[in-house]
């Protein structure tokens, strides 16, 4: 297949964006001048920075609730919004969110994920979207949905990896989480489709 689709450990990429939300942190901190020193506005940071100069690293876009999985943690109710719905964003919406956040930092980690992504009709138009505005695009996936074919597509388009949750080394303590039977190996098989 040439090149394959790396899978994104996210518990690492946590623990390195710990120093970024240090520096965040101490952005957001700075100490506060009184009003009419410096110029500045009354809560200014004394060292003049402003909000307008923070830019996001990692942007996460949830773009459906659609999922095929039932999981017991899942925030989104994806199991009742199967079919999307009239909320979720179409396809012109999603292009002009991701140029709106080209204009704060078309360079960000931009992680497409909802419910399952892969259950979108058009999320590699999406994704091929988002890699041709410049951004490093990645899926967080349940992988059940990615077979070989898939992850060509991702990688020609694109896409510089995947992060595909396992919740546990034993098979049917994750299918129990994810609400289906089958979940751990249809995970797996993700992983395996991306390492080809």
């Amino acid at each position: 297949m040439g090149r394959s689709l790396p899978v994104l450990d996210f518990s690492q990429i946590a623990g390195k964006l710990d120093a970024l939300q240090q520096q965040v942190r101490r952005f957001v901190t700075a100490p506060a001048m009184p009003a009419g020193q410096s110029g500045l506005p009354a809560g200014a940071p004394a060292d003049g920075r402003t909000v307008d100069e923070f830019k996001p690293f990692l942007v996460a876009l949830n773009l459906t609730k659609r999922c095929n999985l039932k999981c017991a943690h899942c925030y989104l109710d994806a199991t009742t919004k199967a079919g999307g719905g009239s909320d979720e964003l179409t396809t012109e919406e999603c292009s002009h969110l991701i140029d709106q956040i080209a204009q704060v930092n078309r360079g960000c980690l931009l992680v497409i994920t909802g419910g399952e992504p892969l259950t979108r009709p058009d999320i590699l138009d999406i994704a091929r979207y988002a890699v041709a505005g410049g951004f490093m695009v990645v899926f967080g996936t349940n992988g059940m949905l990615i077979n070989d074919r898939m992850a060509k597509e991702l990688v020609e388009i694109g896409v510089m990896g995947v992060g595909i949750s396992i919740d546990s080394l034993d098979p049917q303590k994750h299918d129990r989480f994810r609400g289906l039977p089958g979940a751990w190996a249809g995970a797996v098989a993700g992983i395996e489709a991306c390492k080809r």
